[in-house]
This record gives C-alpha cells, sequence and structure tokens, in this order.
C-alpha cells in the first residue's frame, strides 16, 4: 500500500503574555510539538528551553513533519503546541496548549509562510492563557510503501 505524504514545515516563533504559573521565579518555557491523529507515523519534537522568559518566550525554532495527505484531509490530523514551565527541582508546569486541525492548514495556503497566531488554553477552560506564534508551509508531496521506501511524487 502506498501513502501520499506531504513535508510540513513549522517555524515555532514565540508566546506571549502567558500566565505565570511560577510563584518565586521567572519562567523558563520550551514547547513539545506533535502530529496527533497518525498512529502508523507518531511525530513529536521539543524546542529548547528559553530559560527566565518569564511570560514571553521566544524560540525561532523550524520543524519538520511528514504528514498523510489523505488523513490531514479527512481531518484526522492535528497539531498540537503544549507549552511547558520548566523547573530543575520541581515538576514541570503545563502552561498550555494549542491544537490545530491541519486541514484547515492545507485548505487555506494563503496563509503559508506568514506569522499566525492562537489562543494558548488549558483542557476544558474557555479563557486564554496567552498567545503562540508561528508560521508554516507545506512542501512536496512524496510516496512511502509499506516497506519505509519514499520517493517523491
Amino acid at each position: 500500500m502506498t501513502t501520499v505524504y506531504r513535508t510540513l514545515e513549522l517555524d515555532i516563533i514565540s508566546a506571549k503574555d502567558l500566565k505565570d504559573v511560577n510563584l518565586f521565579s521567572q519562567m523558563s518555557v520550551y514547547a513539545i510539538v506533535s502530529i496527533l491523529g497518525d498512529p502508523l507515523n507518531p511525530q513529536i519534537t521539543t524546542t529548547h528551553i528559553h530559560r527566565h522568559a518569564g511570560r514571553n518566550p521566544t524560540w525561532n525554532i523550524p520543524v519538520k513533519f511528514a504528514v498523510n495527505e489523505s488523513l490531514a484531509y479527512y481531518n484526522r490530523l492535528s497539531l498540537e503546541v503544549k507549552l511547558i514551565s520548566y523547573r530543575k527541582f520541581l515538576p514541570c508546569s503545563t502552561i498550555g496548549k494549542v491544537r490545530i486541525p491541519l486541514k484547515g492548514l492545507l485548505d487555506n495556503p494563503a496563509n503559508a509562510g506568514f506569522q499566525l497566531s492562537y489562543q494558548v488554553r488549558k483542557k476544558r477552560s474557555r479563557k486564554s492563557k496567552g498567545t503562540l506564534n508561528l508560521s508554516y508551509k507545506f512542501g512536496d508531496r512524496f510516496l512511502c510503501s509499506g516497506d519505509n521506501k519514499c520517493d517523491k511524487e
């Protein structure tokens, strides 16, 4: 079975006005970036920790993922960016997360390459915990067979 994939190139730029989850020190923040919904191709990466960033961390980290195009078009895949406050001697705290359906990004190529902002939220909360800034671009299509051999389309 052959599957069509596309490269998703992200730039995790920054976050702004995050809720401060530390009581006694400035937050050091990192992001866990993953593609959800593809059980055969789990993908996850993390940014570096922006130490003592406080409520406005900056990363400018490029990230690449291989996206199963048919799963994305059937609205089965989403991009999740979870923001974490790193603590050396205490457990890390989740500040909030952003979940973006990949179908929306594929359907809207006019936004590709431009900086987009998304509200950071905690689970079941309607209140914003800050803003995440990123840009994206979809690259070329390529075919992968069941034996992990991939070729450009």
